[in-house]
């Protein structure tokens, strides 16, 4: 199982279903179809999640790539995500 370092340098256990629910989240706010969705998806989270289920990384890393693979695939959905992430902090 792999482990998550989280800004804090609190360590996580991998969770994928967190990173599939940030993306739907982000391209349910950007309007998407949910086939689209769908596709987006397994697109980006499943190649990330294969990538890195199984090592130890920042989740600020991990953000980096998800929202790199989101702005390959949908702008409108990584925009989403940035917005979400600008009104958090």
């Amino acid at each position: 199982m792999g482990i998550v370092i989280k800004r804090n340098g609190k360590k996580v256990a991998f969770n994928a279903s967190k990173i599939r629910n940030s993306i739907l989240k982000a391209a349910h706010e950007a309007g998407l179809s949910a086939s689209r969705i769908k596709e987006l998806t397994q697109d980006v989270a499943e190649s990330v999640i294969n990538e890195y289920k199984n090592k130890k990384t920042k989740a600020i890393y991990l953000r980096k790539i998800i929202l790199k693979g989101l702005d390959r695939k949908s702008r409108s959905v990584s925009n989403a995500w940035r917005r979400f992430d600008k009104k958090r902090r």
